[in-house]
């Protein structure tokens, strides 16, 4: 590099700001490959060599064992393989045809003005690029700079990936900066610009029409996925690095083969699933007057009173230097989870190191021992591995089990490191180098009993550590950003990723309002991690009793899915499965839901459809095509069209697909949520399959359990073929008339009563049956009514004395909480009217945020002579149920007598009634 760029590199900091460097953009003159000199082979590969501003270059095209092509140059990127596959070349008059023993196959074309590449996979052409779409940029020094990639857009063609992206799902249409940057910036409401920059950026790109482009290259890249044009795409690569892999085949057969090539993701220990409690450095310098302690005990303390014991410790800051941290949390059992600052080089290195032994990234021009700005240390430095032990061992060795790696994003473009690297490369990869020495330290203490996680990320991180999602802002914005900034990682290939539950917020401003926390902690649940974070409390009972209950609520279900969770966390380790599968990852071929960008599957059979707007009892969802089981109801709900799910304040809305079977634990009151303090059963989740289903749950990384569930004859049956120790079997949208276990009749009960004697139990409305089970059982048959209780309510008139608008429409009992009814504060009475008298054994009532704690249910055969049903005198609002007497017989329904928790009137979503009569499921 000459002088003068030199000083300009010098003086050319686009941001001025040591954390938040921006590339170098070097201004080239474009040259494209569309003079094809001549192409050689062998049975390894093929070479393309071209005249190129005057001079040879070559392209080398090969086979790897791992799946796909590989089209690349002598500068190759930072993953590397050795083992390809030989291949088969047969020329002919215009081109060569390239083969192996796979469904691959490549056409060269010279038979044009411009030479092309045809990949094909079984005999149909996915994709076709020429050489007038592949240009390399040479600078004003004649060094070659920078490389464009440009593909075609075809008319009904959707791409996803590019990793870590706060904007939307679907590619098509945006412009993204992949060069790792402290986004926080960006993801402030007040500020709306676009979203380009992102923490993690992954040059993969995922195409509905059958391949996957994965750019092995750690420069910055301009993606522009037909925002320019609409009918195409490019990558304008920064550096000389040319080396590109197209996967083909099915979606998860390209993740298999970008899996391999940059590796699969991270076994964390079982523990590390379980919810994370902590705050920020802020919270726990200035709450509490600044008594730490305090605040850590205020916190146990609090969440042990609830009934939520706390198996994992987040204390970032000076808290985690403390011997009585430990000492205290070692009392319960409680792992303890710091925070490294990786990326910033500390200013206390020993006094006996030189500034040229220390290990920091130097400028790139001058005297190499000049100061940078901010110092970083330089990982590929010999002395990296013994300065962060230096730095972090003695606290690990008080007893962390786990930090968040954080920074690493900030590596200026005008430095160099050790090995040589220059910024401009290293700024990327740099997260991989760091996340590396500080994997390898906490093993050196604590074998594979710890968890790590970190913000920024590089293809091949997810081998390393998980992944924290990055800093939200405390609204329903920053709830949305982040969903759909951990749907992008899991289709870039990352499994583990959690979020600030509630947001992080700036300094001590923010705190997320009770709708926002309590959405957001509905769906943290349903995060590969469950982390709880802020500069604020994050605590349920500052928020409110309701917030309480819905903590209480989730924790446990988490805990009730944890042996499922960990299953899938294991599968993850050893394949391309991912946690978390967007509905392009795990539906490819269906239509249905291929721009859907707000739901997504768990664990492979639970599709989760969070709440991103504040004040909602409903939304939108679209299912997949097939049966579903609405995971709260029971109800069976089809795919394949959009219908309003309800959604009250205390639920995320929830399904199970046809053959659904998770493996649960369950207290002894065998119900779903429940507290399990005192113990549990093992258990299993399950819903009738429409196809044989054959699926296995790892126990640990040796033991594994295999289940099959089919439906034979008009029954579900379930074979247990471990003889796993199942106590127990949830049947959800199955109201059952028959049990048999190994050939056996179970009796039925009107109760759940488990005391050794097998039996079932069914609950008709919810549409789910309950059995306990014999030891050591084989097989479960289970038949169906085929019936389900129905909603008397349902599109009934509902009339009120004193406020019309409850007159004139049937939307309160329409079956969902789209529309809802204000209840005035003064003097409200409402009358349902069931048409004729019915036999009544349960009413349900939706309610919004706000709700009537306190009123009273009368009822009548003729409308004018009314007797007393039930009074409510501590209700809870969200989803409640009403059990009315027995042999209440009625055709009006009136509620009156209205109290409120709260100054502002109760919303009422729905209304639904239930008795003796049923209806087909159907």
């Amino acid at each position: 590099m000459n002088k003068d760029i030199a000083e300009n590199l010098k003086n050319q900091w686009i941001d001025k700001r040591p954390n938040k460097p921006l590339p170098h953009n070097i201004p080239v003159t474009w040259f494209d490959l569309s003079c094809l000199e001549k192409i050689d082979y062998d049975a390894d590969r093929v070479t393309l060599s071209f005249l190129v501003n005057n001079k040879e270059y070559k392209l080398y095209l090969s086979f790897p064992e791992i799946g796909g092509i590989r089209l690349y140059s002598d500068k190759i990127g930072f993953q590397n393989i050795e083992k390809y596959k030989k291949i088969k070349c047969i020329s002919y008059e215009h081109g060569l045809n390239v083969k192996t023993d796979s469904e691959i196959e490549i056409r060269i074309n010279t038979n044009s003005n411009c030479w092309e590449i045809e990949i094909l996979y079984d005999g149909k052409i996915i994709n076709c690029i020429n050489g007038r779409q592949l240009l390399l940029g040479y600078s004003e020094d004649g060094n070659l700079s920078k490389i464009k990639i440009i593909g075609s857009i075809s008319e009904k063609e959707l791409f996803t990936g590019l990793g870590e992206r706060f904007d939307k799902i679907v590619r098509n249409g945006t412009y993204s900066l992949l060069w790792n940057f402290d986004s926080l910036f960006q993801l402030s409401e007040s500020s709306k610009t676009d979203r380009v920059y992102s923490y993690t950026n992954i040059p993969i790109l995922h195409s509905t029409n059958g391949y996957t482009l994965f750019i092995n290259s750690s420069y910055a890249i301009d993606a522009d996925i037909g925002k320019t044009n609409s009918q195409e795409y490019f990558f304008e690569c920064y550096g000389p690095t040319f080396d590109l892999f197209f996967f083909t085949g099915e979606f998860s057969y390209r993740m298999e083969s970008y899996a391999k090539l940059t590796g699969y993701n991270v076994l964390p220990p079982k523990w590390a699933f379980s919810y994370w409690a902590g705050n920020s450095a802020i919270h726990f310098t200035y709450a509490n007057g600044g008594n730490y302690m305090q605040t850590l005990e205020n916190m146990m303390e609090g969440y042990a009173k609830i009934g939520t014991p706390i198996k994992n410790m987040f204390v970032e800051g000076v808290i985690h230097k403390d011997k009585n941290v430990y000492k205290y949390l070692n009392k319960t059992d409680t792992h303890v989870i710091a925070w490294h600052d990786s990326a910033y080089w500390l200013k206390n290195k020993p006094n006996e190191m030189s500034i040229e032994d220390s290990p920091h990234l130097r400028p790139y021009y001058g005297d190499r021992n000049e100061e940078l700005k901010q110092k970083y240390c330089d990982f590929t430095h010999p002395n990296a591995k013994w300065i962060i032990d230096n730095l972090y061992g003695k606290y690990i060795k008080l007893g962390i089990k786990g930090a968040m790696i954080d920074f690493a994003d900030a590596v200026p473009y005008n430095s160099i490191a050790y090995d040589g690297t220059t910024g401009d490369e290293m700024h990327n990869v740099y997260a991989f180098h760091y996340q590396k020495h500080f994997k390898e330290l906490y093993e050196k203490y604590n074998g594979s009993d710890y968890i790590l996680f970190a913000r920024a990320g590089f293809p091949g991180t997810q081998s390393l550590m998980a992944k924290f999602l990055g800093d939200e802002p405390c609204t329903f914005d920053g709830l949305k950003t982040s969903l759909t900034a951990g749907l992008n990682l899991s289709l870039s290939g990352f499994s583990l990723w959690g979020t600030d539950m509630g947001g992080l917020g700036i300094w001590r401003k923010h705190i997320p309002d009770e709708d926002c926390y309590r959405r957001w902690m509905q769906w943290a649940a349903f995060n590969p991690i469950m982390r709880s974070h802020g500069h604020t409390t994050r605590a349920p009972w500052d928020f409110s009793s309701d917030a309480v209950r819905d903590f209480q609520k989730y924790y446990w279900l988490r805990e009730n899915l944890m042996d499922t969770i960990y299953s899938n966390v294991i599968d993850s380790s050893r394949s391309a499965t991912v946690m978390v599968e967007p509905l392009q990852l795990a539906f490819p071929q269906d239509e249905t839901v291929a721009l859907i960008e707000d739901e997504y599957m768990f664990c492979k059979d639970i599709l989760v459809a969070p709440i991103l707007k504040e004040r909602t009892l409903a939304r939108d969802v679209i299912l997949p095509n097939g049966m579903w089981i609405d995971f709260w109801t029971g109800l069976n709900v089809k795919g394949g069209a959009q219908f309003k799910a309800r959604a009250s304040e205390g639920t995320i809305p929830l399904y199970l697909r046809s053959g659904t079977l998770l493996k649960i634990k369950l207290s002894y009151s065998l119900k779903l949520c429940d507290n399990m303090e005192k113990g549990s059963y093992n258990a299993l989740l399950i819903t009738a399959p429409d196809v044989k289903r054959d699926i296995s749950f790892n126990l640990n990384e040796i033991d594994v359990e295999r289940y099959i569930t089919e439906f034979i004859d008009g029954k579900t049956v379930i074979t247990n073929s471990s003889m796993a120790d199942i106590n127990a079997v949830i049947a959800k949208g199955i109201s059952a008339i028959s049990v048999i276990v190994d050939g056996k009749a179970v009796d039925r009960k009107g109760y759940i009563t488990p005391n050794g004697t097998a039996f079932y139990y069914v609950d008709e409305i919810k549409n789910t049956t309950t059995i306990f089970l014999p030891d050591s059982w084989k097989t479960l048959e289970i038949v169906d009514s085929g019936k389900v209780v129905k909603n008397l309510a349902f599109e009934k008139f509902i009339y009120s004395e004193d406020d019309t608008s409850a007159s004139f429409h049937r939307t309160i009992a329409d079956g969902w909480a789209f529309n809802y009814w204000t209840i005035p504060r003064t003097n409200a009475k409402f009358t349902l009217d069931l048409d004729e008298v019915k036999e009544i054994k349960e009413i349900q009532m939706t309610w919004g945020t706000d709700y009537a704690d306190s009123y009273m249910v009368e009822a009548s055969v003729d409308g004018k002579n009314w007797f007393f049903v039930i009074g409510v005198m501590d209700g809870t609002g969200d989803e409640e149920v009403l059990r009315l007497p027995p042999n209440t017989k009625a055709r009006y329904i009136r509620f009156m007598n209205f109290g409120f928790p709260q100054r502002t009137p109760a919303i009422l979503g729905d209304i639904r009634v239930y008795g003796t009569e049923y209806e087909d499921k159907d």
